[in-house]
């Protein structure tokens, strides 16, 4: 646009025998704004037809260049109104362009113009003006060419890191840019499970503890996981509050994404403890007993202080001794 502008002040300014029309200015303005409204039209990539259109323009600049070279002639400007043709043609199929091309497309589009506004201005023979811009004319179509053959072959799409392909999301043919994505990697050695707990269970999880992932797809087979991630805040479903973990998984050949699986975390652990099933042990106002039978046979209700417990057994850490006989409720069998 600086060049358009640049030819516009040196028509008004030229010092050529005749005076500058009205027309002419009126019709170098008119190419500016051409042009702004142009190049503002650029929305896409240049396709193939970029490469023959910027062939065939390179053909005529070299052409145009030899004919300036030996003076204007009626041929000449209509040359320099065929390559303005042409430049705005290019920019028309244009529809999603990345730099390189806007700027070439800018550069095409002031040379165009600006050598038809000289040619039309002078009646002598061609000056150095001439020339130096017919020379630019081929050095912008080159490199619109060379830009055009770049756009239009083959792009290598490096992947960030490791892993197997297991989905495309795009079809062949089809236009790409950066923010779009084309296909979906997983590493299939390091999968991890997603599990939500519930606001009572996620306090007794930290990052690092065991846990054993089963599948039932798998008939039942287990493997070892390790917590990689608890999340500090939690997600309000319907009222229900809920905290994601993350269990990453790093020996399960036979385990798929997608498939749905069973997590069991190991919050603590002890050993060679007193346990009973959970109907065993009542629990009131904050105090738990059990029902045991004494020497004679009777039972009795004893204070007891529990421990670690899951959905089937309690840890019994005071009150009661390996051996002994607990009453269970009827229909829940008897326990030690």
């Amino acid at each position: 646009m600086q060049k358009a502008e640049a030819d516009l002040e040196a028509l008004v300014r030229s010092d050529r025998t005749q005076p500058v029309t009205k027309k002419e200015i009126d019709a170098a303005k008119a190419a500016i704004t051409a042009a702004r409204l142009k190049l503002e039209r650029l929305l896409a990539p240049a396709d193939p037809a970029d490469v023959t259109a910027a062939r065939l323009e390179l053909e005529r600049a070299q052409v145009e260049l030899h004919r300036l070279q030996a003076g204007p002639s009626h041929a000449a400007l209509e040359a320099a109104r065929q390559a303005v043709d042409a430049a705005n043609a290019r920019l028309r199929q244009l529809l999603s362009p990345n730099a390189s091309d806007v700027t070439s497309a800018r550069l095409d589009i002031r040379r165009a113009e600006a050598e038809l506004a000289v040619l039309r201005a002078r009646r002598g023979p061609a000056s150095a003006t001439d020339i130096a811009l017919a020379q630019l004319k081929v050095d912008t179509a080159e490199a619109r060419l060379s830009s055009a053959l770049a756009a239009a072959g083959p792009l290598t799409v490096r992947a960030p890191r490791a892993g197997t392909v297991t989905a495309l999301l795009t079809t062949l043919g089809a236009f790409v840019d950066r923010p779009t994505p084309i296909v979906a990697m997983a590493d299939l050695d390091r999968l991890e499970v997603r599990v939500d707990l519930s606001e009572f269970d996620i306090a007794k999880v930290k990052r690092g503890q065991q846990a054993t992932v089963s599948v039932d797809a798998l008939g039942g087979e287990s493997f070892r996981g390790e917590v990689l991630f608890a999340a500090l805040t939690g997600t309000n479903t319907s009222g229900v509050v809920t905290f994601s973990v993350q269990v990453g998984l790093t020996d399960a050949p036979d385990l798929k994404p997608g498939m749905n699986v069973n997590v069991r975390i190991v919050v603590a652990n002890r050993h060679n403890v007193v346990q009973l099933p959970l109907d065993a042990v009542t629990q009131e106002g904050g105090e738990a007993t059990v029902t045991v039978l004494d020497p004679s046979g009777q039972p009795v209700s004893r204070t007891v202080r529990i421990g670690l417990a899951n959905n089937k057994n309690v840890e019994i850490v005071n009150g009661l001794r390996a051996g002994e006989s607990v009453v269970l409720e009827p229909g829940g069998g008897g326990g030690e």
